[in-house]
């Protein structure tokens, strides 16, 4: 069941695709220097890979973990790059993802 206890395997999952994050990211950067965007128009890229990652999750836990990851770069990205309704969205699901994510890991220990 995906809603299961927390366990090494999803601990192994966050970390495989915490360095395909942070391997984008420089992947990303790279591109950036290159081609000369703006390291906002960057932020913005990684935050929607972010995203994109969260689909790939196998669990609840996981999938948790890298949005609220998301929510953190958009919220960033709203605010620099001044798109208002990107950090209100964002800071509003920051809070919702960690609440059910306090949920997974409440519904289990008890």
């Amino acid at each position: 069941d995906s809603d299961e206890m927390p366990h090494r395997d999803d601990q192994n999952d966050f970390k495989k695709w915490a360095v395909a994050v942070v391997a984008l990211y420089a992947a990303i950067l790279a591109v950036t220097l290159a081609a000369m965007i703006s390291w906002v128009d960057c932020l913005g890229v990684c935050a929607g890979a972010a995203v994109l990652i969260t689909f790939l999750m196998r669990t609840m836990y996981s999938l948790r973990a890298v949005a609220l990851l998301s929510n953190l770069l958009f919220a960033i990205y709203g605010v620099v790059a001044h798109v208002y309704p990107v950090l209100i969205l964002h800071s509003i699901l920051f809070p919702i993802n960690v609440a059910k994510l306090r949920e997974l890991y409440r519904g289990r220990a008890g």
